[in-house]
């Protein structure tokens, strides 16, 4: 299995932190954010750069509605990707989706 480049890895966070931020804004959380649900778009171009590549965001089964300063705590998403609070069943809010972020790039 071939890995991405460092510019590549950095040029798709840049696109699903985009994302996220606008999710996270309007109190949405997506609570299963994992490899099998980041969707790769070509615009257009050569499929081989990757600039011609846009993000999506898939499944929102899990995703919560989160009104100001309320936090989550159902237990939820895949495990592999789950932030701690999540799977040791505390409090969390969109901060968990950031550590799922986390583990998908470190992967």
């Amino acid at each position: 299995m071939r890995t991405l480049s460092e510019d590549t890895i950095r040029l798709f966070l840049q696109q699903i932190a985009g994302a996220m931020r606008v999710l996270h804004s309007k109190g949405i959380i997506h609570r299963d954010l994992k490899p099998q649900n980041i969707l790769l778009s070509f615009t257009g171009g050569k499929k081989s750069n990757p600039n011609n590549i846009r993000i999506k965001i898939a499944d929102f089964g899990f995703a919560r509605y989160l009104q100001n300063n309320m936090m989550a705590a159902t237990l939820c998403g895949s495990p592999m990707y789950m932030a701690p609070e999540v799977i040791m069943s505390q409090h969390y809010d969109a901060k968990a989706d950031l550590w799922s972020i986390g583990t998908i790039i470190y992967q």
